[in-house]
């Protein structure tokens, strides 16, 4: 008999929730706590997150895994699901401790860069919709398109770059198409990034979480490929390459 890709929803959708609880954990600790070190590196942090997130995963009789499993056309993989509901709780146990106050964008950054900061990093809106709004808000001040795509890109260099290893690093919600196409080169972002999102949508979305894992989140590739079970690091190098020569062939027709 074939293994099951995800005996956790297996077992959720048998009823068995101790024999779920126990394979969730062994299978997706690594990616847990992988995603947990990307908002801190304090080990007590480290810890009590961990603590924090098994705790809203388990409560309500694993609520949260079972709409997941008996949900019966998901839009993305477990996986997937997983790293954004990870995000989530991780911002909570944050709020919960400093309070709102702590979630402020860098002062370095200029009025309209903040504004993007708060809707992309602190809010968790997409790119276009972050746009929108400022677009909206600002309609009478003569803010333009190009004024959002030089403050997405402002944003995102300070979240990534000056917040790097520091407690206050935010807890990163945005699509890797969206990130790479905001640290393009002005010129370039608007074309490269609809070209981007046209390439990762092209793939698998296996290979998406992939190549978020390892190139954005920094996860070590044989803890990608435990959680994932892909055999090896070298399925994840494959992977990788593989879905960036997509997006390399995509950017070399613009």
């Amino acid at each position: 008999m074939t293994a099951s890709p995800e005996p956790t929803l297996d077992r959720l959708r048998a009823g068995d929730l101790d024999g779920a609880w126990s394979t969730f954990v062994d299978r997706y600790r690594r990616l847990i706590f992988a995603q947990i070190r990307r908002a801190t590196t304090e080990p007590d942090d480290v810890m009590d997150i961990f603590a924090h997130v098994c705790e809203r995963l388990r409560e309500n009789d694993l609520a949260r895994l079972k709409r997941f499993a008996f949900d019966p056309a998901p839009r993305a993989s477990f996986a997937t699901w997983l790293v954004a509901v990870l995000r989530n709780l991780i911002v909570d146990w944050f709020r919960a401790r400093d309070g709102r106050s702590r979630a402020q964008p860098p002062r370095s950054l200029s009025p309209l860069g903040k504004r993007m900061y708060e809707l992309v990093f602190l809010e968790h809106r997409s790119h276009r919709e972050a746009s929108e709004l400022v677009l909206l808000a600002n309609g009478d001040t003569g803010v333009t398109a190009g004024d959002c795509r030089r403050a997405l890109r402002e944003a995102h260099r300070a979240a990534f770059i000056g917040a790097i290893g520091t407690r206050a690093r935010p807890v990163v919600a945005v699509p890797y198409a969206e990130w790479v196409a905001a640290t393009a080169d002005a010129s370039f972002v608007h074309d490269a990034g609809e070209a981007l999102r046209l390439a990762m949508q092209a793939l698998d979305e296996e290979t998406q979480l992939v190549i978020q894992l390892f190139v954005v989140e920094e996860m070590p590739a044989a803890d990608i490929a435990h959680v994932l079970r892909l055999g090896s690091a070298k399925a994840v190098y494959n992977k990788v390459y593989r879905g960036l020569a997509v997006v390399r062939e995509a950017l070399a027709r613009l």
